[in-house]
């Protein structure tokens, strides 16, 4: 190993109950079993780090709880002594290795229950028309009181690129740390100092806030408004400390991007390529710019401050009450964004990424985010992400990849196109003419390359991609019996066989050096068309896996069988992306019919509506899971009362994945103050 590597232990700890974490073992840097060395940090994860050369090979070790009320007691976990023989047995990255320990071995496994909701759903009376940073602190409330953990959001980054409902996606953003200004609560801002113009935005922020649903346009144009008044009344906040010191400290990004939000208003446009001299990026004429027009510089900028300070009071707030705040990691950007104007040499704007079809979307899905460029990224140890991991981290203490297959591999589709059917996987081994002619498909490429059957690799056409929609096509009908069952191998051995382990060592050698880097705890959406290596590669890291009752992972299975999902995992009956329970067992006769009798052990025909008390045996099945974590969408905490439910369950629903062009509205239909009376009855160990 490099003398200037460092190794690093990192362990995942739900609760400790007043106790440290440590670790001793085998050697005197561990304390010779006699002398444990405490491990680091606050939330979900501990860290310790030891220079190279400290640890002998093979080195065995424990993690012990040291009692804080007594310093001379030790807890020691159970099992055998853990043990690493080689320095090659742990995770390695530029810099240092990474053991990731398994949780501490002892004692009743610690769970954590909590609440999923998209912040603008959110609904006080306080509000302009959607959920904000202001709402936030009522919500912790209503969790702690409850006798809940966890608060999962999902992405607050800025997504303006048209000004029209459609920028309500929250997954295409357009910058990586700049929050959305939707998100400013006036409230905590403060009332405008004239009594006539005070009232006139109360009034507007009233009728927005009462409206069914959010009015993106109309809640936007008014925050902004507003903000360009209060700031007019109040210049000299221009001038604090605190504001100067933010510029300051995040002049990196926040240039850059009062640069990139006024270049989108001036052309009209987020499309670098209408603006002229501009197009590319040049730091020195973004920083003249903000020097020779600080105005439109400050205005930008002192939203961003506000924007930071509010959310940043918020988990300041969930943190003094025991509460974790669960952020959501977007797994691409919006092919304009400011990063893809700043970094081009990170994408690759000719092709998109999306999702090969699945139960979500027949026809998959494309997302139009340009693809990373890794190799790229690699040379600089990956910094952006690092960065990008770090500004996060101010927020929250647990985070939720998006697609964490994306570190695996993504589905490429080419940029013009609309339809996830015509997509490729990168990086992938297509096969030469040879390997498909030797597994018996009489392989012609005039015949069957082109784009039906086979379609060839973009980097080198001399090799072929079988085509994931092939099975449903004329041309595969047409094939004999022979060239059918030759196909058929070739399918399964390429979408399910060939790339295991190419994938999980491009997935480690992409993640190894951002977890060694974090102190969040990260979770992974793992749906989709899953490598079988996917577990292995979150074992080592000791992410959190995605257990969902309703997405079964094997052949021949109905459901998720919640007994056999791993600790390290989060329990959900829906995301976000799922219709709610009760929309569900509308929708989907059979399955829910198959629900009834399978899981809940029911005869007969089930009830044509979700009662209340069905709502609660599902979901105590959820809390009452192996996982350590379960989060509860709050459309299926709300369907525990016939009276705080919504009397449309087709309202609730917040996303469509295969419509690209769903609008993201759903609101509360009642305030936060009202979820005081669900009847939880000692649903969650109240």
């Amino acid at each position: 190993m490099d003398k200037k590597m460092e190794v690093i232990f990192r362990a995942t700890v739900p609760q400790l109950n007043g106790k440290l974490l440590a670790i001793t073992g085998n050697c005197s840097a561990m304390g010779d079993w006699q002398h444990p060395v405490p491990m680091q940090g606050k939330g979900l994860i501990r860290t310790v780090i030891f220079a190279e050369g400290s640890l002998p090979f093979p080195l065995e070790y424990k993690l012990v709880l040291i009692d804080e009320a007594q310093p001379g007691l030790i807890i020691w976990e159970e099992g055998e002594n853990r043990r690493l023989d080689s320095p090659t047995d742990a995770l390695s990255f530029i810099g240092g290795l990474l053991i990731c320990c398994t949780p501490f071995r002892g004692g009743v496994p610690v769970k954590l229950i909590g609440t999923v909701i998209p912040l603008f759903s959110l609904r006080t009376g306080q509000s302009a028309g959607v959920g904000d940073f202001g709402d936030l602190f009522q919500l912790i409330d209503w969790v702690a009181e409850t006798g809940q953990h966890v608060i999962q959001l999902l992405p607050l980054n800025d997504t303006s690129t048209t000004h029209i409902a459609a920028d309500s996606y929250p997954y295409k953003i357009t910058s990586v740390n700049a929050l959305h200004p939707i998100y400013l609560s006036l409230h905590r801002l403060g009332a405008l100092r004239v009594p006539f113009r005070a009232e006139q935005y109360a009034a507007e922020s009233r009728r927005l806030e009462d409206l069914p649903s959010l009015d993106y346009v109309a809640v936007i144009r008014h925050k902004l408004r507003y903000f360009t008044d209060y700031l007019t009344e109040h210049p000299t906040l221009l001038e604090s400390i605190d504001f100067q010191s933010f510029v300051s400290e995040n002049k990196e990004w926040l240039y850059p991007y009062a640069h990139y939000r006024h270049l989108t208003e001036l052309f009209g446009t987020v499309d670098h390529s209408f603006w002229k001299e501009d197009r590319f990026y040049n730091s020195a004429r973004t920083e003249a710019w903000c020097d020779a027009t600080p105005k439109e510089f400050l205005f930008t900028a002192f939203l961003q401050f506000t924007l930071h300070k509010q959310l940043l009071e918020a988990a300041e707030y969930a943190r003094s009450r025991g509460i974790l705040l669960k952020g959501d990691l977007p797994i691409g950007v919006h092919r304009f964004s400011v990063e893809v104007w700043t970094h081009p040499h990170y994408f690759c704007v000719e092709q998109q990424a999306g999702a090969p079809p699945d139960s979500f979307s027949h026809n998959g899905q494309s997302w139009g985010f340009p693809l990373y460029n890794w190799d790229t990224m690699q040379c600089d140890d990956f910094i952006w992400w690092k960065k990008r991991f770090v500004h996060l981290s101010l927020f929250f203490d647990a985070l939720r990849i998006d697609h964490i297959l994306g570190f695996f591999r993504i589905w490429a589709i080419p940029d013009s196109c609309t339809d996830g059917r015509n997509g490729t996987f990168v990086p992938s081994l297509p096969f030469s003419v040879e390997e498909i002619c030797q597994a018996g498909f009489p392989f012609n490429p005039v015949l069957h390359a082109d784009g039906i059957l086979f379609r060839p690799d973009n980097a080198d056409p001399t090799r072929f991609h079988p085509l994931i929609s092939a099975r449903d096509t004329k041309s595969y009908a047409l094939l004999t019996t022979r060239e059918h069952e030759a196909y058929d191998q070739l399918y399964i051995r390429f979408f399910w066989e060939r790339h295991n382990n190419l994938w999980q060592e491009t997935a480690l050698k992409r993640l190894t050096p951002l977890i060694a880097d974090t102190s969040m705890l990260i979770c992974a959406e793992d749906l989709g068309m899953l490598p079988s290596t996917l577990p292995i590669v979150l074992q080592r890291l000791q992410l959190l896996s995605l257990a969902v009752e309703r997405m079964p992972r094997t052949l021949y299975t109905d459901f998720y069988p919640l007994e056999e999902a791993p600790y390290l995992s989060v329990c959900t009956p829906s995301t976000h992306d799922m219709a709610p329970l009760r929309l569900w067992w509308r929708e989907n006769v059979a399955e829910a019919t198959q629900y009834y009798r399978q899981i809940l052990c029911e005869d007969g025909e089930p009830p044509a509506d979700c009662t209340p008390e069905l709502i609660r045996r599902i979901l105590h099945r959820q809390i009452h899971s192996v996982s350590m974590l379960t989060l509860i969408a709050i459309q299926d905490w709300l369907a525990l009362s016939e009276n705080l439910r919504h009397p449309d369950p087709t309202a609730e629903r917040i996303n469509y994945p295969d419509n690209p062009h769903n609008y993201w509205s759903y609101r509360l239909h009642i305030p936060i103050s009202d979820l005081a009376n669900l009847p939880f009855d000692k649903l969650i160990g109240q």
